[in-house]
């Protein structure tokens, strides 16, 4: 079965889109009876990935409308350019919709019998308009264009993919109905990558002794998190418990100053800012965490996210304290080690006591979201879609 994954990203970024389509085609072009190629912004070394599948690159910027315009009419003349080798069964376009609508055309005017696969990875209409690129009173021309777009493409494509059933049920909100054929497939975590493992680094790099226990976050320091509800939450979690504790914040962003600001105004002691590490190093400072956080605020954006992170630190054996709000209650449902808090400082305390009490993690668990049985759903989807063209 001939695939071509198609979606305006770089596949070399750490950030949640690279990382989906990096793992993904990388598990999709071990399954034998797939022949797959990738078009996507910017491509993999392919001295660096010892994967059997093509990658084609465009050298486009999602971020900018030029380059959105470029994707799809570049995407649009590489299909057609590599169906003249031969009939493509299926193509997976995840959003936004500047990696569908290329691919629509090229099925509309070249290849009518070729499938079209739908990936819905976050509402992606409201982060659009967040990052700040579109302004004023333009958000509002931008937002109701793009879901009229967005209502005709779930029409015409053959199959839609959610990342979580909470997204399914923001886009049935909005009056956005998908086909007959959908389902929900969440993101993975690489379980060789995270492990359980001994490791010293991170207490050796800020000096902390192994009697404190450390509370610790690794993630994008961003507004939009609110993690000052942390900071402030830790300084109660200081004052009401007999252990030591230190919070460590590994990574960066726009808000890492604002959160200092917050240490020094308030007088926290042992709040640590590490920084950004490579991601090769991650996984051994999340092994000298006794108990992670993973913050989000209730908002529709993260309401319908899937927070990776959770997924991240429990593979490294790590109990998790993180919000009660919808994208986690769905991940509290599944897993064990894993320990919701309300809005609340003290709620917040008693979920990090719990956490160290009854530490157990069981990394098993994870088997559900791990690379290879994720292509595995989507694999066969791709062959139910086939055997209904058949029919």
């Amino acid at each position: 079965m001939r695939v071509f994954v198609v979606q305006n990203v770089s596949m070399t970024r750490h950030m949640a889109l690279s990382t989906y389509l990096r793992n993904f085609v990388s598990s999709l072009s071990q399954i034998d009876y797939l022949d797959i190629t990738v078009l996507t912004s910017e491509g993999i070394n392919k001295n660096a990935d010892d994967s059997d599948h093509n990658i084609i690159s465009s050298g486009t910027d999602l971020y900018t409308l030029s380059g959105n315009l470029y994707f799809i009419f570049w995407s649009l003349y590489t299909l057609f350019r590599c169906s003249l080798q031969g009939h493509i069964d299926v193509i997976h376009c995840l959003y936004p919709s500047s990696s569908t609508l290329g691919c629509l055309l090229f099925k509309y005017l070249f290849s009518p019998k070729t499938k079209i696969v739908y990936d819905i990875r976050s509402p992606w209409i409201i982060m659009s308009t967040k990052r700040g690129k579109i302004r004023g009173s333009m958000k509002i021309f931008f937002q109701a264009g793009a879901l009229v777009l967005e209502r005709i493409l779930l029409r015409i494509v053959d199959a839609v993919v959610f990342i979580t059933d909470g997204l399914r049920r923001y886009y049935a909100q909005l009056g956005l109905e998908p086909p007959k054929i959908w389902i929900t497939s969440p993101s993975g975590v690489d379980t060789e990558h995270f492990q359980p493992r001994e490791s010293n680094t991170l207490r050796e790099t800020i000096g902390v002794e192994s009697s404190r226990k450390i509370l610790g976050y690794a993630g994008g320091i961003a507004v939009t998190r609110e993690l000052s509800f942390v900071v402030l939450s830790f300084r109660k979690l200081q004052e009401e418990t007999n252990q030591s504790w230190a919070l460590v914040f590994v990574g960066d962003g726009d808000n890492l100053l604002g959160l200092k600001r917050l240490v020094h105004d308030y007088q926290i002691p042992q709040v640590y800012f590490v920084g950004k590490v490579s991601y090769d190093l991650i996984p051994e400072m999340i092994a000298d965490f006794d108990v992670s956080v993973c913050h989000l605020p209730q908002t529709p954006l993260f309401d319908t996210s899937f927070p990776m992170k959770v997924l991240e630190y429990l593979a490294c054996g790590v109990p998790v304290i993180m919000s009660d709000m919808p994208a986690h209650q769905e991940l509290d449902k599944r897993l064990n080690g894993t320990y919701l808090y309300d809005f609340d400082e003290t709620d917040f305390t008693n979920a990090a006591i719990d956490a160290v009490q009854y530490n157990s993690v069981d990394t098993s668990q994870l088997k559900f979201y791990s690379w290879t049985e994720i292509a595995s759903r989507i694999s066969r989807l791709y062959s139910h879609l086939m055997v209904k063209q058949s029919h």
